[in-house]
């Protein structure tokens, strides 16, 4: 959608979250002495409650070769809606920068609310009740499990579940053929997020920044020309430690975003007063590594030049 192919499985990792806190009820009977004479373990399955209501109700007695086996239980999503009580801007960014040379990055979650129905059936209520009692004493009244949404960028998120609410219905309309079902239907609010596309971008690795005086007469230039210039770029020594002394440094681009590092400044200026030029320091060489062109009254403030000199421009 709007140019992006991206899907992150999100909805199937929630389903699967909420089923796993099911997946191992087990189902005691015992006898008038309290001793256990039977140990059923719930099947659990994903689908709609009428549709295991009609398979039981058509095969009353199970005769078929396929049938169903109480007690069990199923679920299904109900709806899903936005929740704007829980937006974050949705300007913010999630950055990952686990490679040299690229990041990616993705805009905020959004949040939305999951409505899940969990159907309990048996044949009688003892059986049913055994099951809820089993949920209940988890759900005060929420449950937070942890769910990975996404592996790059790691984000992940306690997400709660709610329980809402219980209702039971009795199954046992119609002749005496008819098989009785107990129905017991939990109903959970699930506060999930959706993730919008990963972007891959280029880190940036220099930044120039260019100050421009509009209005120079002929003589000092046009309003087109750079008057003083910034350049800033990440600055490590071969052993990993930060420098801003640009010529003991590595090459930017083998810099990881992710190591420490420090930061050098390269300012220029091409401003011209009095048609008069100063050399304020150089390489070594007669060429000149920053030439100042000051008009009266500049203020530059304090930078290190890729030499690793430290100068203060208000001394001039």
């Amino acid at each position: 959608m709007l140019g992006h192919i991206f899907f992150h499985d999100l909805i199937r990792k929630y389903v699967v979250t909420f089923g796993t806190l099911f997946n191992d009820i087990k189902l005691r009977r015992t006898n008038r002495l309290g001793a256990i004479t039977q140990t059923i373990e719930v099947p659990l399955t994903y689908g709609p409650r009428d549709k295991f209501v009609t398979r039981l109700q058509q095969d009353p007695d199970l005769s078929a070769q396929t049938g169903l086996t109480l007690p069990r239980i199923s679920f299904e999503i109900v709806r899903m809606g936005f929740d704007p009580s829980r937006q974050l801007p949705a300007t913010n960014k999630i950055i990952h920068d686990g490679s040299a040379n690229k990041v990616k990055r993705v805009f905020t979650q959004v949040p939305y609310d999951i409505q899940f129905a969990l159907n309990v059936y048996s044949m009688t209520n003892e059986d049913g009740v055994r099951i809820v009692e089993q949920i209940l004493p988890f759900f005060v009244p929420q449950f937070a499990p942890t769910v990975q949404l996404l592996k790059e960028p790691d984000i992940k998120m306690d997400i709660p579940i709610i329980l809402n609410g219980i209702t039971t219905q009795d199954l046992y309309d119609g002749s005496f053929e008819q098989r009785r079902v107990l129905v017991h239907t939990l109903d959970f609010l699930m506060k999930a997020y959706m993730i919008g596309p990963v972007v891959e971008k280029p880190l940036i690795l220099l930044a120039n920044t260019n100050f421009r005086i509009d209005g120079f007469n002929q003589t000092i230039g046009s309003s087109n020309n750079d008057v003083e210039s910034f350049r800033f770029r990440p600055g490590q020594l071969a052993n990993g430690s930060p420098t801003s002394n640009g010529a003991l440094s590595v090459a930017a681009n083998t810099i990881l975003p992710n190591s420490t590092y420090g930061v050098i400044t390269t300012f220029s200026s091409s401003v011209i007063g009095n048609n008069e030029v100063m050399t304020i320091f150089t390489d070594g060489n007669t060429s000149p590594v920053v030439d100042l062109r000051l008009v009266g009254g500049a203020d530059f403030g304090t930078f290190a030049d890729p030499a690793g000199f430290n100068l203060d421009l208000e001394d001039f």
